[in-house]
């Protein structure tokens, strides 16, 4: 592809055959002929924008985070380079960078952010792993918990891991499983509930299940 630029004709780039040639014609204008910027080939532009995500400058990771969501859009294999890119950054993420650096924890949680947009099905095992993730304030807030809020975002794909999750995971992980359980409104959540609830020793995490089947309109789990 090239593009032609109009360039006056004392541009120093212009030959002085080209701008006799020009005048020739009667023209007082060069058409230069250039290529057209184009990325280097096998850049992996995620990645670039994922270290760009981590930047001290919040002007340069407000715009990675425009571009992440452009790029996702403009194809498939655009798509999967995304989600490869940002469940490497959750996996990779850890409590201590989380809680000590606002930018690393901005980074992971615009990560998981986009990837429940996505309904990125490949990112629920990572999710899930780290669903309990917090900025540092316990409780129950979807705001707090932006892993928790990602897989809710998926929904009825993330169920069976979810079961999984909620019979072999360590508490923290069920507790939240089971909330997640109880914002996905299908009978097959509702199920994997009822199903742990005379099966679980850990007081929270049945707490959480009573209050999860409550949202599947249960009412006599109080």
């Amino acid at each position: 592809m090239l593009l032609v630029l109009v360039i006056p004709t004392w541009c120093s780039a212009c030959t002085s055959h080209d701008v006799v040639a020009a005048r020739a014609h009667g023209s007082s204008h060069v058409e230069v002929s250039l290529p057209a910027r184009q990325e280097p080939a096998g850049i992996n532009r995620a990645e670039v924008l994922r270290q760009k995500l981590q930047s001290i400058d919040k002007k340069e990771r407000d715009h990675a985070r425009n571009e992440l969501r452009s790029l996702a859009k403009e194809s498939d294999e655009s798509r999967e380079q995304v989600i490869r890119t940002l469940i490497e950054l959750v996996e990779q993420s850890n409590e201590r960078s989380r809680l000590t650096s606002g930018v690393h924890y901005d980074a992971w949680s615009f990560a998981v952010e986009l990837l429940g947009e996505l309904k990125a099905t490949e990112s629920i095992d990572a999710l899930i792993a780290c669903i309990d993730c917090n900025d540092g304030i316990e409780g129950l807030s979807l705001t707090h918990h932006p892993a928790l809020k990602a897989i809710i975002t998926i929904g009825p794909a993330a169920i069976p891991r979810l079961t999984e999750a909620l019979r072999n995971a360590p508490p923290e992980t069920r507790r939240y499983s089971a909330l997640a359980l109880g914002m996905i409104s299908e009978p097959e959540a509702k199920a994997a509930l009822e199903s742990a609830l005379p099966l679980e020793q850990d007081n929270d995490v049945l707490t959480c299940i009573k209050i999860a089947l409550r949202q599947h309109g249960s009412p006599n789990h109080l």
